[in-house]
């Protein structure tokens, strides 16, 4: 489910594992000693904590209980990087596995810059990193989002987000900062395809991320 025209499912596995491994967004190397904490939609505790292996390796269980989730949280917790969440782009039927990326604060605090031309993010507000794919999870280039807020959408240029595309690259990666709400909505222009708005959490002085399918 996900994409255009497919039905969503109905029907899983009474259990399931989310599980993966944390790496240094811009390093890729393998980060140990992370608390990892599965929440529900309204952020609410569903496994954990738990820590991650010295290879980044974690796993954390979703009681499924025959049902679809819909929406799923990892919160990630580790000094000197920026405390994350991560979501599902579709409801999750059965064991799900995903490279957990954090962001250091040192690389947040060279975004910051990059973008806005500040030392820093803005303080108390959230922000979000989206990749956008179609339906064969592959990445979108010249795919344009908007929010419900009217914020900013920094598109990626290389490995980093910059002022000077209007779309997305190759990579299919945008950011949104300085958000205030405790939710955002974005909705996706890929060519003619416009996809269906998701609504997704943010906290203050998180950065919250997540792929949007059609």
């Amino acid at each position: 489910f996900g994409c255009t025209d497919d039905p969503p499912p109905t029907t899983t596995e009474q259990g399931g594992v989310i599980g993966g491994n944390v790496i240094d967004a811009a390093e890729l190397t393998p980060i140990g000693g992370v608390s990892l904490t599965l929440l529900n939609n309204a952020l609410a505790d569903i496994d954990g904590p738990t820590q991650s292996a010295a290879d980044g390796g974690f796993q954390l269980t979703l009681p499924l209980g025959g049902a679809p989730f819909e929406r799923e949280y990892v919160k990630a917790e580790v000094t000197g990087y920026v405390t994350s969440f991560a979501a599902n782009p579709r409801p999750i039927t059965n064991d799900f596995s995903f490279p957990y990326g954090l962001v250091s604060v040192a690389n947040a605090n060279r975004v910051a810059q990059a973008t806005t031309g500040a030392a820093q993010l803005p303080p108390g507000t959230g922000t979000v990193f989206v990749t956008v794919r179609d339906c064969n999870d592959q990445p979108v280039s010249g795919a344009t989002i908007t929010t419900d807020s009217g914020k900013r959408v920094f598109y990626f240029a290389g490995v980093d987000p910059s002022n000077v595309p209007t779309a997305t690259t190759a990579r299919g990666v945008a950011m949104i900062t300085d958000l205030t709400g405790t939710t955002v909505t974005l909705t996706v222009q890929a060519g003619d395809e416009t996809y269906r708005p998701q609504t997704y959490r943010v906290a203050p002085d998180t950065f919250t991320r997540f792929d949007i399918t059609p």
